[in-house]
């Protein structure tokens, strides 16, 4: 047999066999691939809520840090310039802080500029966060004792909605760095999802930053509240 017809039929066989064989392992491997393919969709649908909730909490995480950073720098602000300074909810994102200081307390007073937040420091939070905040709400009226001096026909007296309602929209602090006293609800609310009142939220996609108004200081409380005292025992935020 001439060389070159054997070196031909190396290269091509046409042995049945042969072929046969081949294709049958082209057809396991294919059968493999769409296997491999298949496991990893599944792990992925699988994984997929765990990643979105572990990435819903990363984000409420964040914004919480972020808006402790922006209290600190707006108070210390307000210490280091003697002049009072403003953090305010955006009203139309509800999910950034802009930065508010005093023009000139004695020629301008109650006239604020904006800042630009320096650099290593922004108030813009996660899309998935919304802000909403309330000032702590009027203590109950307790009964009168005997004898107490009725108050006149003139004074007035609000409800605790009507004085929630009356809260300003804006945190302001002294140059002392006192402030007064602020709940400012952090709270889960995905992009385009309607936003609704903390309260309504799931307990674990709200955090509550209790500012100290006497101190100026901030609290975290990984939950909705609206106790006071829930400020002094907070729970660690991991």
């Amino acid at each position: 047999m001439p060389r070159e017809e054997i070196h031909n039929r190396r290269r091509f066989p046409s042995d049945p066999k042969v072929m046969a064989g081949r294709a049958l392992i082209r057809g396991f491997t294919l059968i493999e691939l769409i296997l491999v393919f298949f496991i990893i969709a599944l792990v992925i649908s699988m994984a997929l809520p765990a990643m979105n909730e572990f990435k819903r909490d990363r984000d409420l995480k964040t914004a919480s840090a972020i808006t402790q950073q922006a209290l600190n720098y707006a108070r210390s602000l307000a210490v280091t310039t003697g002049r009072r300074t403003r953090l305010v909810p955006d009203p139309d994102r509800q999910g950034e802080f802009t930065l508010e200081v005093e023009d000139n307390p004695l020629t301008e007073p109650g006239s604020f500029d904006e800042l630009n937040w320096p650099m290593g420091i922004t108030g813009t939070l996660p899309e998935t966060v919304r802000i909403k905040q309330i000032y702590y709400p009027v203590p109950d009226e307790e009964p009168e004792a005997e004898g107490e001096t009725q108050p006149s026909d003139d004074t007035e007296f609000i409800s605790e909605e009507e004085a929630m309602e009356e809260r300003q929209a804006a945190l302001l602090f002294e140059p002392d760095g006192s402030s007064r006293d602020t709940f400012i609800y952090l709270y889960l609310a995905g992009k385009g999802e309607k936003v609704v009142e903390p309260s309504e939220v799931d307990e674990e996609d709200v955090v509550t930053v209790a500012v100290i108004g006497a101190i100026g200081t901030s609290v975290l409380v990984p939950k909705y509240t609206e106790d006071i005292f829930d400020i002094y025992e907070p729970s660690e935020i991991e």
